[in-house]
């Protein structure tokens, strides 16, 4: 019976400590990007941090690694730039390939993802280094306020929309970038979402006019997106302890470090 325990006891032991590091690999899998915004970092282009934000909205990391870190159902694509052409890469991405599913996603969507994926290929980091620190809705409104955006930025701080929602990154609860609220719908639509709301976000006793003040704000951010990522502060430092990053070769200031080549 001693001997059944021990074994017993052994046996749980090590199950135990097997999820304890499977967990602390998710924890440390999924913090890689604790900002969960593209435009924090600088070491991609806009093509590419818009292809980081759809690499981490279809959750590609859970079967894929990038320089190891990733899942293991679907192959490394570190280097996928380098064996794939675009045209192939879509193809794939749209109809999928052996236990991958087809990815519902629009074809200028999957030439961002392909472009992260080249520059990560040739950045030799294993995630895009944080270079900046993001504005405050302070400085951005110092960026936007004029005689038709002041009525909507005191709507906006009455209504606490800062709480959820932060300029140029995704904010609370998954709150989208207002930066491209503008873009990405109409004004009636605007109007609409503002004060019926939608998903996680609540309805507003927000009155037309004032819906329609609050979408002269997102109009203005959007138009002045460039400006302000622009003026967001440079405070590089190094990355994280658990961060690939090629040391074959010293960078040029503002490039990132390593290569295709290098990281191999």
């Amino acid at each position: 019976m001693s001997t059944q325990r021990s074994r017993f006891s052994a046996r749980a032991l090590v199950f135990a400590l097997t999820a304890a590091c499977f967990f602390a690999l998710g924890i440390v899998v999924y913090r890689d990007d604790p900002e969960g915004d593209a435009s924090a970092f600088t070491t991609l282009s806009p093509s590419g941090r818009n292809g980081f934000m759809h690499w981490r909205a279809q959750n590609c990391v859970v079967c894929h690694q990038i320089y190891g870190f990733g899942g293991y159902l679907g192959p490394d694509l570190t280097h996928v730039a380098q064996r794939v052409d675009e045209p192939t890469f879509l193809d794939i991405l749209k109809k999928g390939t052996g236990p991958m599913p087809g990815v519902r996603m629009e074809d200028a969507a999957g030439k961002e993802l392909y472009t992260f994926l080249r520059e990560m290929d040739r950045s030799g980091q294993g995630h895009p280094a944080p270079s900046a620190t993001p504005l405050s809705w302070s400085d951005t409104f110092e960026v936007v306020r004029s005689e038709s955006t002041a009525p909507g930025i005191e709507i906006f701080t009455k209504f606490e929309c800062a709480r959820c929602h932060q300029p140029l990154r995704v904010g609370q609860f998954g709150s989208p970038d207002l930066t491209r609220a503008w873009e990405r719908n109409s004004l009636v639509g605007l109007r609409v979402l503002l004060r019926a709301g939608r998903g996680s976000m609540p309805t507003f006793a927000m009155n037309s006019g004032d819906a329609t003040k609050v979408a002269e704000l997102l109009r203005a951010l959007n138009e002045h997106r460039a400006e302000l990522l622009s003026r967001q502060r440079e405070s590089r430092g190094p990355l994280p302890w658990w961060n690939y990053q090629s040391r074959s070769r010293t960078s040029e200031p503002g490039q990132p470090a390593g290569g295709a080549h290098d990281a191999r």
